[in-house]
């Protein structure tokens, strides 16, 4: 399928640069940007890294200023999230509500950052595990959604924060971490390298019409398509086509802790 799709939109840069009329007139109908939203595609890398005794170990090398909270070690994490990362507080509060892990990051005392996870033990089924072909089994760990605030970049404190993050994990005994980060994205590739993660494989994601998107072999279809009518803000991008049912629609409101 990805392939397909591939040879269609090479086929079509050929046709166009075939001809001085037809490339005059994709650039006056900008085309191409057409033709990126109607079917766009991106290169994602499956990423991992042991979580040996030298991640327990970074965990009691903390840098200055620097902390690590998990769920349930907040009072305030509705406050945390507007602190951090205001335009995404709705959805925060359903990846929290779904069940999701989260480590809260501090600087210097103030909200940082955060890095969400899930674990074999997820009762409820992730997405991004199944477009990009990962099982978890055992003690094995998938991380997802790391952000930093504008505030606490520089000076490479994400990967202060990252390598804390992981060292927490690694004490919590995991063995195995698994990620993901798009080919394109050199800062955050050059991030991962850094803290010793390798790249598994690659995984290829179509999506179409802001609607559908095929990655893993399988469908995965916009939540906001399913219900136009009603106004939501669904935690997740995509969702499997096939048992769509089995994922909320709404971010419900953010407990307390």
């Amino acid at each position: 399928m990805a392939g397909f799709f591939a040879r269609l939109e090479k086929r079509l840069e050929r046709l166009v640069r075939s001809s001085p009329a037809l490339e005059r007139l994709a650039r006056g109908l900008h085309l191409r940007s057409l033709l990126h939203a109607a079917c766009s595609h991106r290169q994602e890398l499956v990423l991992g890294r042991r979580l040996g005794p030298d991640a327990a170990t970074t965990a009691t090398a903390v840098p200055t200023g620097f902390s690590i909270l998990g769920r349930g070690e907040v009072e305030d994490v509705r406050g945390f999230f507007l602190a951090v990362n205001p335009g995404q507080v709705d959805s925060l509060a359903g990846l929290y509500d779904y069940g999701c892990r989260v480590l809260f990051m501090f600087v210097a005392g103030q909200p940082a950052g955060y890095i969400w996870y899930v674990d074999a033990q997820q009762e409820r089924p992730l997405p991004e595990l199944a477009q990009f072909r990962i099982a978890l089994t055992g003690r094995d760990v998938y991380l997802f959604n790391f952000y930093v605030s504008p505030a606490a970049r520089g000076s490479q404190q994400a990967t202060k924060l990252l390598r804390l993050a992981l060292g927490r994990l690694g004490a919590q005994r995991y063995e195995q971490a698994y990620g993901c980060v798009e080919r394109g994205n050199v800062p955050a590739r050059w991030l991962y390298s850094s803290t010793g993660w390798t790249s598994l494989r690659e995984v290829s994601v179509w999506t179409f019409l802001s609607c559908l998107r095929f990655a893993g072999g399988r469908w995965f279809v916009n939540p906001k398509v399913l219900r136009p009518w009603r106004p939501s803000v669904p935690m997740f991008d995509y969702i499997p086509l096939a048992g769509a049912q089995a994922f909320r629609m709404e971010a419900p409101r953010l407990p307390a802790r």
